[in-house]
């Protein structure tokens, strides 16, 4: 009997958003340890990861589902409409039953495949629509091969309600984790034949990995994005931050600016240069091979989720600021209710001695992790979960 000692990954990892790429990094370096004779498939481009796993044999990058995903779209576009998320499911199943008719051609791919995991992010939602594709191919392809198909750390909001195709849809996956309690309650009123667990991100698998760096005085961190919805607040952010950080200076012994996805963070250190033009600069490929430069004392302020996640981990105090309604306050809740103690940017009046006030973190980080990993081993050892 042929050995099923595959295990297929599909996440948003791979396009140097820092946090996407991170949740792919966790499940590869925990594959490693936990479960060291799987070999793990990235369906997912993800060119540029790849010297970062060369020496690993059981990590293989291979988007094998990415064309034949589009050419079952393509014909849905045909007509002009806008497709929708019942659309992108129909073509994932499209797809799927593809593979299943050539399986000559992918016998023994398939034939060792464990099971399917589509890991976290907050991308199956109505934002990033097509994603349902290739979850949908996925399922489809575990249902039809008798092996289980799983999804975790997901963010689902915003998404519409009414569509019972997603019942359908979410019920083909052994468990459905979620990070955030709206995510879970969505769930629990629109797919109730899922099997949902209320859980945690799954950059929670491993400790957060820190940079080497010597003993300082704590730094000012700053990290704003200009997509959703942000760009019209980069002039307030700026004169709300100038007049606090020149009446506060002696607290911190410099700004640090991180881009954890470049083209939405370069943004605002470009504006932020004009008045710091001795910021320094920390891009996504160095924050990914390096670690975080994180240590308690440390302030940030933090538009992205992953941001915020990862230096409250590391001890570090802060502010978030919420994008896009809907989709970035519950991304930031769903950290402050584990325990990140942050405060909003835009409620905060930031008055004197703000700095001081601001509470450390309590993130019960061997709780969390120990729960992670647990669900880990169960999926990468292909085992249905309770």
């Amino acid at each position: 009997m042929r050995k099923r000692d595959i295990h297929v990954l599909y996440c948003f990892g791979g396009n140097k958003n820092f946090g996407d790429d991170y949740i792919l990094d966790c499940w590869i370096r925990f594959a490693s340890v936990a479960a060291p004779d799987k070999k793990i498939v990235v369906n997912s481009p993800v060119g540029w990861m790849l010297p970062f796993y060369a020496d690993n044999p059981n990590v293989v990058f291979n988007n094998f589902l990415g064309g034949i995903v589009s050419a079952a779209i393509a014909p849905l576009k045909k007509d002009g409409r806008e497709l929708g998320i019942v659309d992108y499911i129909a073509a994932g199943r499209a797809a799927a039953e593809t593979i299943m008719r050539d399986h000559g051609v992918w016998r023994d791919f398939l034939g060792r495949v464990s099971g399917f995991q589509i890991c976290g992010g907050g991308y199956l939602n109505n934002l990033f629509k097509g994603a349902y594709a290739t979850a949908s191919a996925m399922a489809h392809l575990a249902r039809a091969l008798g092996v289980p198909a799983y999804a975790t750390g997901l963010g689902l909001l915003p998404l519409d309600e009414g569509i019972p195709e997603l019942d359908d849809f979410f019920a083909m996956f052994e468990i459905v984790e979620v990070r955030d309690k709206e995510s879970f309650a969505y769930l629990e009123q629109n797919a109730p034949s899922a099997r949902s667990r209320f859980g945690l991100d799954d950059t929670f698998l491993m400790d957060v990995r820190a940079a080497q760096q010597p003993r300082r005085m704590p730094a000012l961190y700053l990290n704003i994005q200009s997509d959703m919805n942000l760009r019209p607040l980069h002039k307030d952010i700026l004169a709300r931050l100038e007049p606090v950080v020149k009446r506060d200076r002696d607290s911190f012994s410099e700004i640090r600016y991180l881009c954890f996805f470049s083209p939405s963070d370069d943004v605002f250190l470009a504006e932020l240069r004009k008045l710091y033009p001795c910021v320094s600069v920390y891009p996504s490929d160095l924050l990914f091979q390096q670690g975080l430069p994180f240590a308690p004392g440390d302030v940030c302020i933090s538009s992205r989720f992953h941001c915020h996640l990862l230096a409250s981990r590391s001890g570090a105090k802060g502010l978030y600021i919420t994008g896009k309604k809907g989709y970035y306050d519950i991304k930031h809740a769903s950290v402050t209710n584990v325990g990140s103690r942050w405060k909003s940017f835009s409620d905060d009046d930031l008055s004197a001695g703000w700095w001081d006030a601001l509470e450390a973190p309590a993130v019960d980080e061997s709780t969390n992790r120990a729960t992670k990993q647990a669900l880990g081993a169960a999926i990468l050892a292909g085992t249905r979960v309770s």
